[in-house]
């Protein structure tokens, strides 16, 4: 078990959106470390005009990208369709379902990414089935066009939209959590050009081994510490590891 004062004096940089980032710092701080808070991206519903009549004669399976899908387009979907299986890509999201009252979610154990789901049995064989995703605006291709080739007839039900905060931050900190290309490049953006520089020499810890890859096009020096999955525990172990292997 670590010790509770093994991040002291460390300041970490929180990036998750508004309402999402206090479990994650309340378990920073019962550690010792001093949590700075960085939003880098702002969400809001959207309403998807395109998909305003989705009429299905069936729904064979529901795909929920991220709890942001379930809090924006649970209901929605409901209102839309019954499906008949549902997914998701982690146990975050899994949660935030069963909080809707879903008894029965799949989702991958350990690589929680639209990889990892992919790979689960009951996506294998989809031919002529009817799926629908949920996820916010935009976003990665791979699941619906594998899907796809797969024999599915999939459609998407885009519920939320990201937007780029109105604010500017200092590059602060110790170290950063990033848990998207999407954080990654926002705080880019929200970083005076003055202190860039300086941003671009932290450590960073990241939850899946696709945003390292990009996080080292973006000019970062420091190899960026690679969490099983994006879940907080999972980056705050990385973290704690780390810093234990480094005392």
């Amino acid at each position: 078990m670590q010790n509770t004062k093994s991040l002291a004096k460390l300041k970490v940089v929180v990036t998750r959106p508004d309402g999402q980032n206090q479990d994650l710092s309340e378990a920073l701080i019962a550690h010792g470390a001093s949590v700075i808070k960085h939003p880098c991206i702002a969400l809001q519903a959207y309403n998807d005009q395109s998909k305003a009549s989705l009429d299905l004669q069936r729904c064979d399976a529901a795909i929920f990208i991220s709890a942001n899908a379930v809090r924006f387009g649970y209901t929605r979907l409901r209102t839309l369709t019954t499906p008949q299986q549902f997914f998701c890509v982690g146990s975050a999201t899994a949660k935030a379902l069963h909080q809707q009252g879903v008894t029965s979610v799949l989702f991958p154990e350990q690589n929680f990414s639209s990889e990892g789901l992919l790979q689960l049995a009951d996506l294998q064989s989809v031919a002529g089935k009817q799926i629908v995703i949920v996820r916010g605006q935009g976003g990665r291709e791979l699941l619906f066009d594998t899907l796809q080739s797969r024999g599915a007839i999939v459609h998407y039900l885009e519920v939320y939209r990201r937007s780029l905060p109105e604010c500017q931050y200092p590059a602060e900190g110790d170290i950063i959590f990033i848990t998207s290309n999407e954080v990654a490049d926002n705080l880019l953006q929200l970083t005076s050009a003055e202190e860039k520089q300086k941003l671009l020499q932290m450590q960073t810890i990241v939850g899946h081994e696709h945003i390292a890859t990009h996080i080292k096009t973006l000019g970062f020096s420091k190899t960026p510490l690679v969490a099983a999955n994006p879940r907080d525990d999972s980056m705050l172990n990385t973290l704690l590891n780390w810093v234990n292997a480094n005392d």
